[in-house]
């Protein structure tokens, strides 16, 4: 399938990535069926896609679908980001008993998130976070949530949100912030190798004392290795819980630490 897929990105570097409206492992057409979240542990395809765009940045390809069951969505790499009918519930997980609503928190970072979902959430709904940096590497990917999804320019205008388009590399190498809470919103499926207990020694250095992190883990099969991981970063593991994602098909596991 692999090999497939190169094929596909050959064909779609040639003849327009705007031509390239679905995957050439199934059928083509103006509403068409869709394999996505192809992971080794879940696979979903989905029916009655219709395609508005299509395009490849220097780190990810990008599409956007509109759909009957879920409404309009992002998908990245192959993976469904943010829907606009059915908004993931690991977005309450993830600030569910981390951020308390009798404490103030001034600066709060988001890893990844280019899909704005949590960012939406921390901007309009926790009225005690003061300060939102989205570092989001691919400029690309929120250039198509403002053409596509209208919340998306709505909120990224709010004053207590600044949205930095650096890499992992530099930021944790050069930032000289301390934040109350980091939210690591990568995709681990296609990422695995990022995270290591290097990576976690990174975040902590920028997390306050007694500040928390919080990772969405979508291959729930290895929570004892992240577990590992986390605690050789130095970070304080305080456990998991679950959560229903419903566009996946499966659930996802939160991953919760202190500093």
């Amino acid at each position: 399938m692999e090999h497939l897929k190169k094929a596909e990105e050959g064909f779609c570097t040639i003849f327009g990535w705007d031509n390239c409206v679905t995957s050439i492992l199934l059928q083509r057409g103006g509403v068409t069926q869709f394999f996505l979240n192809d992971t080794t542990h879940t696979g979903t395809i989905f029916k009655k896609f219709k395609f508005l765009h299509r395009e490849k940045s220097a780190m990810h390809e990008i599409r956007v679908y509109d759909t009957e069951e879920l409404g309009r969505a992002l998908i990245i790499d192959g993976f469904i980001q943010f829907t606009q009918d059915k908004k993931d519930t690991f977005i309450t997980s993830m600030t569910k008993n981390v951020l308390l609503l009798e404490k103030n928190y001034e600066n709060v970072l988001v890893v990844g998130g280019g899909d704005l979902a949590l960012v939406e959430s921390l901007v309009q709904k926790h009225k005690n976070v003061k300060n939102v940096v989205l570092l989001e590497s691919d400029a690309k990917v929120l250039e198509v949530l403002e053409k596509f999804f209208d919340f998306a320019t709505t909120f990224k205008e709010a004053k207590h949100l600044t949205v930095e388009n650096r890499s992992l590399e530099d930021f944790f190498t050069n930032e000289k912030r301390k934040f109350d809470a980091v939210f690591v919103d990568l995709c681990d499926v296609n990422k695995k190798e990022l995270f290591t207990g290097e990576f976690f020694k990174k975040v902590k250095a920028v997390t306050l004392e007694g500040g928390v992190v919080t990772q969405k883990l979508q291959d729930v099969s290895s929570i004892q290795e992240y577990q590992k991981k986390i605690i050789e970063g130095g970070l304080k593991w305080v456990g998991a819980e679950f959560c229903e994602v419903p566009d996946h098909n499966t659930r996802f596991g939160i991953l919760k630490a202190n500093n």
